[in-house]
C-alpha cells in the first residue's frame, strides 16, 4: 500500500499581468510517496518552481487542492512549515558573509527553533554524510559551489522535516561540485530514509537520482512515471555517434544503403540510428573499412531524448 506524503488535485495558479491572465499552473495532479526522490522536470517557466512554492506555503494557489503530509497548504501552512525543508534559488542572498558556513547553519537552526546542541550535532552529521571540509571558512571566502552546498545543507538541518524541497540545487555548479551534491542527496535518502522533491531541468541529474518524475511544460504535467516509463514513449533504438576526421561521401552513401539504418545525419559528426543492437557489428565493420575506429559512441535512448520528443510534440499542439 502506498504511503503518500504529497497530493495535488487539479491545482491551478493564475496571474494577471497588464490585464492579461497568465496560467502558471493548469490542472496539476500528482502524488509523492514517502522515502522517494521525486523529480519536477521541465524547461524554464514550465511551472516547477511555482508548484514548489505552493507546496512549501510561500505562494497561494488559485484553484484545486494540495496537501503535504495530509495538511492543507491553505489551512495548515503553520504545520507544513514545521515539517518541510526548502532550498530556493537565492544562494548569494541567503548567507551572512562575515559568518562561517557553520555559523550560518547554526543561526538558521536558531531561527528554525532547533535547540543549539541538536543543531550542532546535526551539522556534524550532515558534514559527515557529504564529507564537506569548508564549514569553518567565512561565507565571503567560499566558492560558489561551497556557498550553494551550505544552502542545500540548511534545507536538511531540521531532523523533524518529513520532506525536503530542492529547487535546482546544482544550477551553475562545476561538474565536480555538482557530483558531490548529488552524492550527498542520494546518501541522505539511503541512510535516513527521507523524502525529496528535486526541481531541475538537468536531465542527467533527474535520471540518475529520481525514482519518479513529473514532466512539466506550459504549466501542465504532460507525462509522469519512472525514468524508464517515460523513456517508453520512444521506439526502441540505438544511437551510434561517429566523429570523422573529415567528411566522407562514400562512407555516408554506403551507410544509407543499409535497410536497418533508420536515420543518418550528413556531417563530420554522424549520428546513425538503428533499431536492433545486433546490427552494431556491421556498422563498426564499415567504419573499420574506412579507417574510422576512434571517436565512436553507442548508447540507448536517454531521458533527454524522451524529453525532447514529448515537449517538442506538446509545443506543436
Amino acid at each position: 500500500m502506498r504511503d503518500t506524503i504529497v497530493t495535488t488535485t487539479t491545482v491551478g495558479k493564475t496571474y494577471v499581468s497588464r490585464g492579461t491572465q497568465i496560467h502558471a499552473l493548469n490542472n496539476v495532479n500528482l502524488t509523492v510517496d514517502k522515502g522517494e526522490i521525486f523529480g519536477f522536470l521541465g524547461p524554464n517557466g514550465a511551472g516547477k518552481t511555482t508548484l514548489t512554492k505552493i507546496l512549501v506555503t510561500l505562494l497561494k494557489k488559485s484553484t484545486g487542492g494540495a496537501f503535504v503530509s495530509q495538511y492543507d497548504v491553505d489551512k495548515d501552512a503553520h504545520h507544513i512549515r514545521k515539517i518541510v525543508g526548502y532550498q530556493g534559488q537565492d544562494t548569494e542572498r541567503s548567507g551572512y558573509l562575515r559568518f562561517t558556513a557553520r555559523e550560518n547553519l547554526e543561526l538558521f537552526g536558531r531561527l528554525r527553533g532547533i535547540p543549539k546542541k541538536e543543531a550542532t550535532e546535526r551539522i556534524e552529521e550532515l558534514q559527515t554524510i557529504g564529507n564537506f571540509d569548508f564549514l569553518d571558512k567565512y561565507f565571503v571566502a567560499l566558492s560558489i559551489g561551497q556557498r550553494q552546498t551550505t544552502i542545500v545543507m540548511r534545507a536538511f538541518l531540521d531532523e523533524k522535516a518529513e520532506i525536503v524541497f530542492l529547487d535546482e540545487p546544482t544550477r551553475g555548479l562545476d561538474p565536480i561540485t555538482a557530483l558531490q551534491l548529488r552524492t550527498f542527496i542520494q546518501t541522505y535518502v539511503q541512510e535516513e530514509g527521507g523524502t525529496i522533491v528535486l526541481v531541475s531541468h538537468d536531465m542527467y541529474e533527474v535520471e540518475s537520482l529520481c525514482d519518479h518524475i513529473a514532466l512539466f511544460n506550459k504549466g501542465r504535467i504532460i507525462n509522469q512515471g519512472t525514468p524508464t516509463d517515460i523513456k517508453k514513449v520512444l521506439p526502441s533504438f540505438y544511437k551510434i555517434t561517429v566523429t570523422l576526421p573529415s567528411p566522407d561521401k562514400s562512407l555516408i552513401e554506403e551507410l544509407e544503403l543499409l535497410p536497418y539504418v533508420r536515420d543518418l545525419t550528413d556531417s563530420r559528426r554522424l549520428e546513425i540510428i538503428i533499431e536492433n543492437v545486433h546490427h552494431v557489428p556491421d556498422i563498426l565493420q564499415i567504419m573499420k573499412k574506412y579507417s574510422v575506429e576512434e571517436y565512436i559512441e553507442i548508447r540507448k535512448p536517454t531521458l533527454e531524448d524522451a524529453f525532447i520528443q514529448i515537449v517538442g510534440g506538446d509545443n506543436h499542439d
